[in-house]
């Protein structure tokens, strides 16, 4: 698949993780034990479900506190103390050297101590398994609710644990992302969630209780109630209105961006460099800061014209020969 964006590439792996994490467990959960009489025996269905769900909402939070690139990284990290006299030698000639074997081991050095410098540097969050993670716990354990009320503890306790280790890591260990994520990822999967949890839970109650009934039509008719005004609710009205009627707004209208919230034009200033587009585009990052700016202004053009590109890839070019020279 190819995407223009890094949020589009992010977003479509993480809906296709999310599936795929919902079948392996919850779907393959279901096929081994699918006759009724084997769910509540001993080593079934009941037992299956509460084991697995229980290790899936514990294990996977704790894999990123142990972050095991930084920890292979440890030997390379050990290196450095004996490589530091040789470094402070090559860089006190100056940043100019004008014989060529010099120039030549400045810059070996400089490589190397790049690669000194993410051998020190934490591992960084991976969003997409982190949302993915949290969409498998919380549908596999409403899917198997019915047939075990108390797998939503489980459920409960692993949202839980899974926020709090991705709070700590995320504001006490992860180094900061170079591209960090929009919210579109967390948003696609708040709509997934009003879409698949009622409906889900429906067609899970009708799957699981219907063999504990002597009177099928009873569930049938309790089920087309529920999956009714399930799909109602997940289908019919947007989040938007639900979101109105829990606090108490009017239906009509649009919600007002107060004046002290923080748009584009002041939040650039808590961003790095590399965090920004139009900074970090292949194309645009080397055009000179008069025709580029880093800090844009409101009413400022900064539009580039084909000129500025070609030149800029002229000089690309230009500098490119001078190097295989």
């Amino acid at each position: 698949e190819f995407h223009d964006t890094l949020t589009e590439q992010e977003f479509s792996q993480a809906a296709k993780m999310s599936v795929g994490m919902v079948v392996n467990t919850a779907g393959v959960l279901y096929f081994i034990y699918a006759t009724p009489k084997e769910w509540y025996q001993d080593g079934g269905l009941v037992n299956g479900a509460f084991t697995m769900l229980l290790i899936n909402a514990i294990i996977p939070p704790i894999i990123p506190y142990c972050d095991f690139g930084y920890q292979i990284r440890k030997t390379q990290r050990s290196k450095l103390e004996a490589r530091l006299p040789y470094f402070n030698e090559v860089l006190g000639r100056g940043p100019n050297p004008k014989d060529k074997e010099q120039q030549d081991e400045l810059k070996a050095v400089k490589a190397e101590i790049e690669a000194f410098k993410r051998a020190h540097a934490p591992g960084s969050m991976n969003p997409t398994r982190r949302y993915a993670t949290a969409i498998k716990t919380f549908v596999c354990c409403l899917l198997y609710e019915p047939v075990f009320p108390m797998i939503s503890l489980v459920g409960l306790v692993g949202l839980c644990f899974q926020y709090w280790m991705d709070k700590y890591l995320l504001l006490g260990w992860f180094s900061r992302p170079k591209r960090p994520l929009n919210a579109d990822i967390a948003n696609f999967f708040v709509r997934f969630v009003k879409l698949v949890g009622p409906i889900g839970l429906s067609v899970s109650f009708f799957i699981f209780l219907t063999p504990s009934f002597s009177d099928k039509n009873a569930v049938l008719s309790q089920f087309i109630i529920s999956i009714v005004t399930s799909s109602i609710f997940s289908l019919v009205f947007p989040l938007s209105v639900w979101i109105r009627c829990w606090l108490g707004l009017p239906c009509h209208g649009e919600f007002q961006v107060l004046e002290h919230e923080d748009d584009y034009y002041q939040a650039q200033y808590m961003w790095s460099k590399e965090m920004k587009y139009h900074k970090d585009q292949f194309i645009y990052k080397n055009l000179p800061e008069d025709k580029n700016p880093e800090f844009l202004k409101p009413g400022t053009s900064t539009a580039v014209s084909v000129t500025d590109m070609k030149a800029v890839a002229d000089m690309r070019t230009s500098t490119e020969q001078c190097e295989e020279r």
